[in-house]
């Protein structure tokens, strides 16, 4: 594999290869998730199939990588949190976050 050679090049140990594997797969990963409406108009995830496998490749508990994608806190200037449930909408244009919160 071309990468791999390139990687060996530049001299990063396997284990630092895997590890970048492995995150690049979390990140292909993310854009197979699919969330669906609940009816008070909040989102939720529609495969968790997806979310275990993300969580496994990210060695963390299903339910915390779920509960990310679906909530988020924002920190206000002066240091407190707020904790919002995200709507669909809200979830799409905000996914950014994920990877600061899990990772």
């Amino acid at each position: 594999m071309i990468l791999q050679q390139a990687m060996n090049i530049i001299g990063l140990a396997q284990h630092e290869q895997n590890e970048i594997l492995r995150m690049l797969a979390v990140v292909l990963w993310l854009g197979n998730i699919q969330f669906a409406e609940m009816e008070d108009g909040n989102a939720q995830v529609d495969d968790t199939n997806v979310i275990d496998f993300i969580a496994y490749l990210m060695e963390t508990d299903s339910g915390l990588v779920q509960k990310v994608m679906t909530n988020r806190v924002i920190e206000t200037q002066r240091g407190g949190r707020r904790g919002t449930r995200a709507s669909d909408n809200e979830r799409i244009h905000s996914s950014l976050w994920l990877p600061r919160v899990c990772l």
